[in-house]
């Protein structure tokens, strides 16, 4: 599928829920020090287009290439994007190889990213063009037609229109022509970039002057020069200017971007940039070249002749240096980073083995002599090998240390034709006559299909289930009409200026947008009827977000070491907070509302070593060459260690009790199997068929068996229990239709046109939902077989104002209010028809704590509590005050706890996970005799049956649309032959439990930490607060991942995401259960309210987040609230930098990824690789 139709269902998509995001992000920088790993072609930037290349949006950007050492800088201070055709983006790049000529526009060795031209041979005929990033492409001229040179430029046809007039086609349909020949005739320049509709940007000439920029919509940007005949300003249509300053001699010494974000650049005599200097500090190159004076010395000292070598040593603002060295006697070269450079001495330098370096070698193919990297050793030990086409140079082939190698074939017109995982599993890519557009991907289970029309669209893509989805598009090339499988019909509206004004779907506007004079979405109306107004800088940052009430966000960018960096927040109550960055743009410094600080600490290499909390509470990281993380230490002295296969695949992880952890893989890198030293944490074993669809998964629970469809969609779950397997339907938009459990309930859901779930079938009884308006998301009403409706209530701002449950005759059962502070935070809550809360006792509990947040000890009344080596609770105490006992196995799942109760008695409690976590089986015992055994089936993560030690169902569970994790979503209990069904507050909680005739059988009432402090109801059934299983003998709600204590309003053990799910790692929602919930006992998220800040541009999120990879969860989804049925295993580490963590061992993708980009049907395929 084309970038252009994958870009447009994505806004779409985005523009469909109330919540605001955008299309377009600038290209993401490489971080000052941090120029990434090189492609293994050795050229990042396709040559298509000025456009499409490498760069950075308002801001310098410097790259090494390692194959010739080569000093990259590249800034992009000036574009846009118009509605339609090729976008403005005015880059200039430097490059140490260039031969200045003293005819730049923008100085010595800068060139502008429209400064291609083309140059004939009158004799052969023979065409050469140079694009602007100085790349050459020849055509060799044979019989009227001009053929390239190499095999690699198969994608390019060039067409001779006149002696001055060629057109360049890409195999995306953009022509590039040239058109305009210098005074002297010795080059045609560039005059127009055509998209395959016709939509064009021209390219203006005053003499030899390149003077305009003219956009599709006939939008004009200027170059203005000095006398010197360079230019010295850029104006956009918008009024906003980039400028540029030179020295004598014709260099570039300053960039001030449209945002005002200036740079000045340094260079030595012979015009090699020294230094890029900005507020935040100074980078310093000292670039030594090649030289013709030969000299065999290996590792040359520096400032003396090179001969065939290279080197360039970067120095950053905080002092740091690495070292980049080719080494032109053998053809090799190597990096040095930060952390591990050693100033030249005779005895000691970067040369030594000694020193940790990443190595480079080459290969010699038809694109050159060592052109492309043959292999990158790194100095943790891992290592990637290249291969490439003997004919076109391609790559062909990548294997890793430990010789698993994928392979890549390609049709004659460089598109990949093939894909091979190390195991011998083919995908094929199949293609029109063309050979251009993708018409197939296939396997041997099958594969998606699509049609395109003359311009290279995409009409219609057909999924491995057999169903189409069509795409219509206007004469300018926007997406118009989407008509899904089940026909219906979306629908986008432009206006006069070609701008998306309106969304639509099955005939109901669902989206509608407003934009500002650069075309920056201005304001939204979203299908719940919420408006949103957006105001931005010049860079494009957004910078507020107005709502109907007049509050807005505010944010601030612009830090002295990056014009993308936020630096300050507003919220709509006018609460700030803070972000500082060290020169190397790492946050050092959150500064919260209260004012509380967090810190962060980086080593030389980036690598975050140190966090400290607002009480200075320090965690450590410890990491190994390639930043891969080794050892976590928290504040009591207490570490878990990491160790990795050559292949970067985590290998063992070793916790605080001693106890390790082992992963092994298979040649595709699928989890095989997990090996507990602790005996009493079962293994895991894992088996996969050839498509690496998880098949069966062997744990403490038994087996599990997994079969897919036809199109590879999850059909059935077998679990180790007899008369247990779940089969799934879907219908023709890949939906769950059905969900049928063995020996129980058939569940039906149905859906209106918008996709909005509208009602839940179990066997006669239905569950209905209604919204808001035609359009909206926002559920308005439940109604239950019972006749009892449950009516929702919102402000102007989506936020829940009111939850009312009432009997078919109208009366009211209870009800729950709620008004909110200037903060968007719930401030009270008014309940009628529930328990009478308890009589008030005045007192107050004393609590102590350590460094790591444990709680020790309480005063009045006074208790202990006990802590093992992991951190988790040990000695505790049941609700009515006995001291437990409790066990934990090697991933820190409790698994049993034991009280003695006032009588003498002995209880003891034991659970048994599966292999995602999540407790299948709870065994309770008094005095050692088996009095209960209760097995769970779980549809994805969510109970549906219970069943006896006999195997006879008990209990069987209806769950719906939830706050997440089921929270608030349970919708029926079918126990002892009756129904009955569930009544919530507005925070998820069970306040009620009714059965057939709407009378109340149970009832609850929490304090604002989930204790039960008022019950009453003959009914015995386990989910309470938040929707989750409540043991009253122990005290306990099990979330999922962890249990939670509501006595002690805390956690029994840290957070297995880390500081990631919250900074302290037992606190419960941040101690704010008013306005926050927690799904799975991993994070907290918002309760129903005015949505979140929108994304931050460009880094999508808070600062702090930002470096934490996110939890890897891939997971089937069986009913569309995010419920899903497979998760990582074991503990994740949490947040540090760049980790590595159980979180990313994962039972494999369910549906096969044939292009390795997530996409698990095979639709979205973009067939134009950068190549």
């Amino acid at each position: 599928m084309s970038r252009t139709i994958i870009t447009t269902i994505a806004c779409l998509l985005l523009f469909l829920t109330p919540s605001i995001s955008f299309c377009h992000s600038p290209l993401q920088p490489h971080p000052v020090g941090k120029p990434g790993s090189p492609c293994p072609t050795g050229d990042c930037c396709p040559k298509a287009a000025p456009d499409d290349c490498c760069g950075s949006n308002g801001a310098p950007e410097w790259q090494i290439n390692k194959i010739n050492a080569n000093l990259y800088v590249a800034d992009t201070p000036l574009w846009y994007s118009p509605a339609i055709g090729p976008r403005i983006k005015a880059q200039v790049s430097y490059n140490t190889m260039v031969t200045p000529t003293g005819t730049e526009p923008f100085g010595n060795k800068w060139v502008f990213g429209y400064g291609g031209y083309l140059q004939s041979d009158a004799v052969t005929g023979t065409v050469t063009i140079t694009m602007s990033s100085g790349s050459k492409d020849e055509f060799l001229l044979s019989d009227g037609i001009y053929t390239p040179s190499c095999a690699c430029s198969a994608y390019m046809e060039l067409e001779k229109i006149a002696d001055t007039h060629f057109v360049l086609k890409m195999k995306s349909g953009r022509s590039y022509i040239y058109a305009s020949p210098n005074s002297d005739l010795s080059k045609v320049r560039l005059s127009e970039v055509v998209d395959v509709h016709g939509n064009s940007l021209q390219i203006g000439y005053s003499g030899d002057q390149l003077s305009t920029l003219t956009d599709a919509l006939g939008q004009v940007t200027t170059l203005h020069y000095n006398g010197d005949g360079l230019v010295e300003r850029i104006s956009d249509p918008f009024g906003r200017e980039a400028l540029f300053t030179y020295d004598s001699s014709r260099n570039l010494i300053s960039l001030t971007d449209i945002g005002g974000y200036q740079t000045t650049v340094e260079y030595r005599e012979d015009s090699m940039i020294s230094a890029l200097v900005n507020a935040g500090g100074r980078t310093e190159f000292y670039v030594e070249p090649s030289t013709a004076v030969q000299s065999w010395d290996r590792y040359p000292p520096p400032g003396t002749e090179m001969g065939p070598n290279a080197r360039i040593t970067v120095t950053h603002p905080d002092g740091g240096k690495e070292e980049f060295f080719y080494d032109g006697i053998i053809g090799s070269s190597w990096h040095v980073g930060p952390a591990d450079y050693r100033e030249y001495d005779d005895l000691v330098n970067n040369f030594s083995t000694t020193v940790p370096k990443t190595a480079y070698t080459y290969a010699t193919t038809v694109l050159g002599v060592r052109a492309t990297l043959a292999s990158i050793s790194y100095a943790n030990g891992e290592k990637e090998i290249y291969g490439y086409d003997a004919v076109s140079g391609k790559l062909i082939s990548v294997a890793d240390a430990a010789g698993n190698t994928r392979r890549m074939t390609y049709n004659a017109k460089g598109q990949i034709a093939t894909r091979t995982t190390p195991t011998g599993v083919e995908t094929r890519y199949l293609y029109a006559d063309n050979e251009l557009d993708l018409i197939r991907v296939e396997d041997d289970l099958g594969g998606t299909s699509m049609t395109y029309d003359d311009k290279h669209q995409v009409l219609t893509t057909t999924n491995r289930a057999g169903k189409t989805t069509g795409y219509s598009y206007n004469s300018y090339g926007q997406l118009e009409t989407i008509t899904d499988p089940a026909g219906i019909v979306t629908l986008l509206s432009y206006d006069a200026a070609h701008k998306l004004t309106a969304v639509s779907r099955a005939g109901l506007v669902v989206a509608t947008m407003t934009y500002d004079a650069v075309g920056r979405l201005q304001s939204q109306i979203d299908a719940t009827g919420l408006q949103r107004s957006y105001g931005y800088d010049d860079l494009n940052h957004i910078t507020t977000v107005t709502y109907p009430d007049g509050r807005k966000d505010e944010y601030q960018y612009n830090s002295a070491h990056s014009p993308h960096l936020l630096t300050a927040t507003t919220d709509r109550a006018g609460r700030q907070s803070s972000y500082d960055y060290d020169p190397l743009k790492n946050l050092i410094r959150s500064i919260n509302p209260d004012r509380s600080t967090e810190r962060f600490v980086y080593d030389a290499a980036g690598d975050m070593v140190e966090f400290l909390d607002p009480q200075s509470t320090s965690t450590a990281f410890l990491y190994d060459k390639n930043s891969r993380l080794l050892k976590r230490t928290y504040a009591d002295g207490k570490s878990l260690t990491y160790s990795y296969y050559s292949t970067g695949l985590l290998e063992t992880v070793t916790n605080s009790r001693g106890q390790v952890t082992t992963y092994y893989y298979n040649e595709n890198g699928n989890l095989l199997s997990i090996d507990y030293q602790d005996e009493a944490t079962p293994d895991v074993l894992c088996t996969y068929d050839a498509y690496d669809r998880l098949i069966q998964v062997e744990d403490g629970s038994g087996t599990t068996l997994f079969v897919y469809d036809s199109a590879s969609r999850l059909q059935t779950v077998d679990g180790p229990l007899d008369g247990d397997t779940l089969t799934y339907t879907y219908d023709d938009l890949g939906r769950v239709a059905t969900v049928q459990l063995e020996n129980g309930q058939t569940r039906t859901h149905s859906y209106d046109s918008l996709g909005r779930l509208t009602t839940i079938q179990v066997g006669t009884s239905a569950y209905s939902y209604g919204y808001d308006n035609e359009v909206s998301p926002l559920i308005t009403t439940l109604t239950r077989p019972n006749g009892v409706v449950t009516t929702y209530s919102y402000d102007s701002l989506n936020r829940l104002l009111g939850v009312q449950n009432d009997t078919t005759g109208a009366e009211t059962i209870n009800s729950f209010s709620y008004t909110y502070n200037d903060q968007d935070l719930r401030d009270s809550e008014t309940m009628s028809g529930v328990l009478p809360a308890p009589s008030f006792v005045e007192g107050m509990i004393d609590s102590d704590y350590n460094t790591i947040n444990q709680l020790l000890a309480n005063q009045n009344p006074e208790q202990t509590f006990v802590y093992d080596d992991d951190g988790n609770m040990t000695s505790g105490y049941t609700a009515e005050g006995f001291v437990f006992t409790g066990v934990y196995d090697e991933e820190n799942r409790l698994v049993s706890i034991s009280y003695t109760d006032g009588a003498g008695v002995i209880h003891e409690t034991r659970y048994t996970y599966r292999y995602d976590s999540f407790l299948v089986r709870i065994q309770k015992y008094e005095n050692s005799v088996l009095i209960t055994d209760t097995r769970i089936i779980r549809n994805g993560k969510l109970a549906i049956q219970e069943r006896d030690v006999s195997n006879t169902v008990s209990r069987e569970y209806v769950w719906g649309q939830s706050l997440g994790g089921g929270i608030g979503g349970l919708l029926q209990l079918t126990q002892g032959g009756n129904d009955y069904s569930y009544l919530f507050d507005g925070k998820g909680n069970v306040v009620s439990v009714l059965d057939s005739t709407a009378t109340e059988v149970a009832q609850y009432r929490y304090n604002s930490f989930g204790k039960v402090v008022a019950q009453a109801g003959s009914l015995d059934q386990p989910f309470q607060f938040s929707t989750k299983r409540y043991d009253a003998g122990t005290g306990l709600n099990y979330y999922g991942y962890r249990f939670y204590s509501p006595g002690i309003e805390r956690w029994m053990n840290r957070d297995p995401l880390g500081e990631a799910g919250g900074i302290n790692l037992y606190g419960f929602v941040g101690n704010d259960p008013v306005n926050w919930v927690d799904p799975e006992g991993l994070a907290k998220v918002p309760l129903p309210r005015i949505k979140p800040n929108p994304k931050w541009n460009p880094k999508g999120g808070d600062p702090r987040t930002d470096m934490a990879k996110k939890f890897d969860r891939r997971f089937y989804d069986t009913v569309g609230d995010g419920i899903g049925l497979f998760l990582p295993f074991a503990t994740p580490l949490g947040w540090a930098g760049r980790w590595a963590t159980p979180a990313g061992v994962l039972l494999g993708i369910l549906v096969p990824d044939p292009l390795g980009d997530g996409t698990l049907t095979g639709n979205g395929i973009d067939p134009e690789n950068c190549q």
